[in-house]
């Protein structure tokens, strides 16, 4: 199954690189877009929160398999109440919608 076209487009690209056979991006999105086809990042620093999936997957710009073009990955977005963040997260709120 083809996933649906997106009608809104959230994301903006701030910055890419590719280095030493990594590919690093950063982008920026409103924490709730407001649009029914986009999940709302919501505060996963409670210990019980298993912490938010991220998936990216890159190539062509039509749809189809993207065979190892992928990645995934289970991280803490927010930090907890004892002050830890879970690895680069953004230590508030704020940062993140900045």
């Amino acid at each position: 199954r083809l996933p649906q076209d997106d009608c809104s487009q959230d994301w903006e690209l701030i910055d890419a690189t590719i280095e030493d056979g990594w590919m690093i991006v950063e982008v920026s999105r409103a924490l709730d877009t407001g649009d029914d086809q986009d999940h709302k990042i919501v505060d996963d620093s409670s210990e019980y929160s298993l912490g938010t999936r991220l998936i990216s997957a890159w190539g062509s710009s039509s749809f189809r398999y993207h065979g190892n073009n992928v990645a995934k990955r289970t991280v803490k977005l927010f930090e907890d109440p004892a002050g830890q963040a879970g690895g680069d997260a953004p230590s508030s709120l704020e940062q993140l919608e900045a």
